[in-house]
């Protein structure tokens, strides 16, 4: 997403996650930031840290949006980050944690990707304490959000990227995506079947969030138009790719 930014000529970029551009300064010191790149600039500012308090967000002054994967696919990817993935050059000592993805992932936090959205309120919850009400927290938040980027339904994604921030859809489509879901469906084949059950639930919350996104994102493209090409017909919430690990 930030090489797609400045492919597309933001005027300022900074990028650590879940993306939003701006359309003005956020805080004191965005201000200043933005006092240097001039009040008619374009700002893309990305965070894969947890949200403030939901009243604290600017919907006046920034287009927010989401970027979200399959869950138990980003915990595979988080799992392969940390544990001395070669390509990683600051992954951790892969001793110091657990061989196995499986219990790697149990021991983790549970329902990482709700956790993140829901922000402040969720600071504090135990470990297996989310909630129904959590969950729909962030689905209201998420209606509130104009662009989601869903890595499964990337050719849908880039059509609503376009349509909103008026990026170029011919350098979005240039941008390949690896999803590398046969590395991680290979991974998955390896977890012991009395673990997986466990594994799907330790990421409850994440899947409603992640199924809520993908029908999100095609209402989205509907009302700008762009219903078309390889989806048009699609009927099924999970139309050109369901996961794997349900």
């Amino acid at each position: 997403m930030c090489q797609m930014a400045e492919q597309n000529r933001m005027d300022f970029v900074d990028c650590q996650g879940a993306m939003y551009e701006s359309k003005g300064p956020q805080s004191k010191k965005d201000f200043q930031r933005y006092e240097q790149t001039g009040s008619g600039s374009r700002w893309y500012v990305a965070n894969e840290r947890d949200l403030p308090d939901h009243k604290e967000l600017d919907f006046d002054r920034f287009h927010f949006g989401l970027g979200i994967r399959d869950p138990i696919q980003r915990s595979m990817s988080h799992w392969n980050h940390v544990s001395g993935d070669p390509m990683n050059k600051k992954s951790r000592d892969r001793e110091r944690l657990p061989l196995d993805f499986a219990k790697w992932c149990l021991k983790f936090e549970d329902n990482f990707i709700t956790r993140r959205l829901c922000g402040s309120d969720c600071k504090d919850v135990p470990k297996g304490k989310i909630t129904q009400k959590h969950v729909d927290a962030v689905k209201d938040l998420l209606q509130r959000f104009e662009v989601l980027w869903v890595l499964e339904d990337a050719y849908l994604s880039k059509r609503l990227l376009s349509s909103v921030l008026g990026w170029n859809h011919e350098v979005l489509h240039r941008n390949k995506i690896n999803k590398g879901s046969s590395a991680y469906e290979s991974l998955w084949d390896g977890v012991p079947e009395e673990l997986k059950d466990q594994i799907a639930l330790h990421h409850w919350a994440d899947y409603q969030i992640y199924l809520f996104s993908r029908e999100r994102l095609r209402e989205l493209v509907d009302l700008r138009g762009r219903y078309t090409g390889a989806y048009s017909d699609c009927q099924d919430k999970c139309c050109g790719h369901c996961s794997p690990f349900l």
